[in-house]
């Protein structure tokens, strides 16, 4: 076997490979058994970051390739949509809102909206509902993580949007908080995975598209489905 086709059989034998805290954690356990058993010899490494960091550390070369939400396609970045992933509304059991299946937008006028810090997608997301709604955006009251954002809603401090890998997998540990959706509000995002253009390993970054697609199609999480650029 020559290098080159030894490296198409291990996806290169090595990609640093970025992701954000609010999607890799719950997407990761379902893409590395896949990639372990399709490239047994690949070692992948992967840094945990802000998308705004990720996005500036895949152009200056510090990362080969990103999985990260809502990404454009540039002149220097490859950008393919891997599947869209519902964003739903917290609220306390006590909350005078918990009582409702769907809360009309207008019914968040005032309340106070809990979001993670600058650079995270969801920062954006949360103050675009809160403009919306006329709901009250507090950056002082940012979180460091989505866990932090979960105890806060339950005790009462706010509420807050969350992501569904990480509903369904974290959001069972807290009883004292309820989930909704918003009227009018189009709550999602699009995971996206991409690379440098002008990368020699495209033809490994697509293979990684394509087992991460598969890894999505595995998932059955209900609020993400699996979706291709068109």
């Amino acid at each position: 076997m020559t290098a080159a086709e030894a490296g198409r059989e291990n996806l290169g034998g090595l990609i640093r490979l970025g992701v954000p805290s609010t999607f890799g954690p719950y997407f990761m356990p379902y893409l590395l058994p896949i990639l372990k058993s399709s490239y047994p010899g690949l070692e992948l490494y992967i840094r945990e970051d802000r998308p705004a960091v990720l996005e500036q550390q895949i152009l200056d070369g510090s990362l080969d390739c990103i999985i990260s939400p809502d990404l454009t396609g540039t002149e220097r970045l490859q950008a393919l949509q891997l599947c869209r992933e519902e964003l739903s509304l917290a609220v306390p059991q006590s909350h005078p809102l918990a009582g409702l299946d769907v809360i009309p937008v207008e019914m968040l006028r005032g309340e106070r909206l809990l979001t993670l810090s600058q650079g995270f997608r969801l920062h954006d997301d949360v103050q675009a509902l809160a403009h919306a709604a006329g709901a009250e955006f507090r950056q002082d009251y940012e979180g460091t993580s989505l866990d932090a954002l979960r105890q806060m809603v339950s005790i009462g401090m706010g509420l807050c949007l969350f992501p569904a890998a990480y509903i369904a997998s974290e959001f069972g540990k807290e009883p004292d908080v309820l989930l909704k959706n918003v009227a009018d509000a189009n709550l999602s995002r699009t995971i996206c995975i991409a690379w440098r253009r002008e990368s020699a390993r495209s033809e490994h970054f697509e293979e990684l598209f394509e087992v991460s697609y598969r890894a999505v199609e595995t998932m059955q999480v209900p609020g993400i489905v699996a979706i291709r650029s068109s």
